[in-house]
């Protein structure tokens, strides 16, 4: 409805056309709403920005954060091929834009396991937009780092070692540096979800 279609309207799919992913219609391909979904993921970045986390809608050729259907045609008959490859085109920009932002969608939230760990990152995100907004220091990225490093061990003993390496003295990089690999090696280790039940302690993680 952000884009202008109206209810009911006609469903739409991923469709591979040129090496390119295309969201069109199934009824009438000419109906292709691609550039309108990413003007609209652009069109909303500034609020985005300001977000600390993100369900999405499983499937959705617009919303589906993964394993969203394609469809590839091919020019013999009856022989397109579907995969479950893809990602939707609102999503996708979203998260191309945000590539940190803790993301979900609602059937990955019926995993408990799943649900603990994307509260975890959602808190831990949020902290992380707050030290950005104060311009980060040394002594509070060092806090912050403390704060969650047994949380760390806990999800990959080889990872957390290797970020808390990025960290001491004299060999670690200017902090203007160091935050963009900090959190791109912080959100890999926190996308790993425990294979043992963990409580949610919102103070401590």
């Amino acid at each position: 409805m952000e884009i202008g279609l109206g209810v009911p309207r006609e469903p739409v799919h991923l469709v591979a056309q040129d090496k390119e992913i295309r969201c069109v219609g199934t009824v009438d391909s000419k109906l292709d709403i691609t550039g309108q979904l990413i003007a609209c993921a652009e069109q909303q970045r500034p609020w985005h920005k300001n977000i600390s986390g993100y369900i999405f809608k499983k499937n959705s050729p617009s919303c589906g954060p993964e394993e969203v259907l394609v469809v590839e045609h091919r020019k013999a008959p009856l022989c397109d091929k579907t995969t479950r490859s893809g990602i939707g085109i609102y999503a996708a920009r979203l998260m191309h834009n945000f590539p940190h932002l803790p993301v979900a969608d609602e059937q990955q939230l019926s995993d408990q396991k799943f649900l603990v760990n994307f509260v975890q990152r959602i808190f831990i995100y949020s902290r992380w937009q707050k030290l950005l907004a104060n311009n980060l220091r040394w002594e509070t990225l060092l806090a912050f780092h403390q704060r969650h490093k047994a949380l760390l061990i806990s999800r990959d003993q080889k990872m957390a070692d290797e970020l808390n390496s990025l960290l001491v003295e004299p060999t670690r990089p200017g902090l203007d540096f160091l935050q963009k690999i900090y959190m791109a090696k912080l959100s890999a280790i926190l996308k790993i979800v425990p294979t043992s039940d963990i409580p949610i302690d919102l103070d401590a993680a």
